[in-house]
């Protein structure tokens, strides 16, 4: 890039920069955040400016409101995408997909101000008088103390625990009928769970105790004994090691064989 296009290079290195930050293990948080205000408030929102307007450039409050203005609005757009994306509402997330925003309207901004003496960092001028300057400030004021006050709320907030069991009806390589069961702990710390199956209302299993830490997930492929015909009715209960007489969790499943020989299915009833 020429000189003239110092600002998007600019741009584009503090963009790559927020990237890599976010792929290395243990970087210091300080630094995180000084990095990502830009990415997060102006960097996306100049450089899409800078390639709207790129035949008419303009100075002053009107750049700072798009610049500003746009740079929300992508970052609104970007929490709807990404939440649907397997990948999630994560910082890494969030740099990498900015980031490559960014990289993307910089090198188009390059194109477009190919072979034109337009282009570079024009320092805004403000008309702004001594009242416009104390309601700029108050407004600044007002939204780093909102961004404050949502943070902590967040931190603050009462998060339950909260651990899921599940049950699937499934079928082995000989057709007979089994169920995959599943626990998956979003408990804050590590608990120890047991867990007992009946089958037409008769205990036919009970599992040694399950320790999971948080984010830790169990499960188990249990094949349903040839004796049980039709109206299979399994009931699975979990308790905490806590409370070891209180049902936590309880999940219920139905199912009826059909066929015969070789052609045996396990059907929900």
């Amino acid at each position: 890039m020429r000189l003239k296009n110092i600002d998007l290079l600019l741009a584009a290195m503090i963009a790559l920069m927020n990237i890599i930050l976010v792929l290395l293990p243990g970087y210091p948080s300080v630094i995180g955040i000084v990095l990502a205000l830009p990415l997060v408030f102006l960097l996306p929102g100049y450089t899409l400016t800078e390639a709207l307007f790129y035949k008419r450039p303009f100075d002053g409050v009107y750049r700072c409101i798009f610049t500003l203005g746009l740079s929300l609005a992508i970052d609104i757009l970007s929490g709807f995408i990404l939440n649907i994306f397997p990948i999630g509402l994560w910082s890494t997330s969030w740099a990498i997909f900015l980031g490559l925003l960014t990289v993307l309207f910089s090198l188009l901004v390059a194109y477009l101000r190919r072979g034109s003496s337009i282009g570079g960092i024009r320092l805004p001028k403000f008309g702004f008088g001594i009242h416009q300057y104390i309601l700029l400030g108050l407004s600044i004021v007002v939204a780093i103390l909102s961004i404050e006050y949502s943070a902590i709320g967040v931190v603050q907030q009462p998060h339950p625990d909260l651990t899921q069991l599940w049950m699937l009806p499934s079928t082995q390589a000989n057709n007979n009928c089994a169920i995959r069961l599943g626990v998956h702990s979003f408990e804050t710390t590590s608990v120890t769970y047991q867990l007992t199956m009946a089958i037409n209302g008769v205990q036919a299993n009970t599992w040694s105790p399950v320790v999971l830490a948080p984010q830790e997930e169990w499960d188990r492929l249990v094949p349903i004994p040839p004796r049980y015909t039709s109206g299979i009715y399994i009931e699975v209960r979990l308790y905490k090691s806590d409370k070891p007489r209180t049902v936590y969790r309880t999940v219920h499943l139905t199912l009826n064989k059909s066929g015969g020989g070789k052609e045996e299915k396990c059907n929900i009833g």
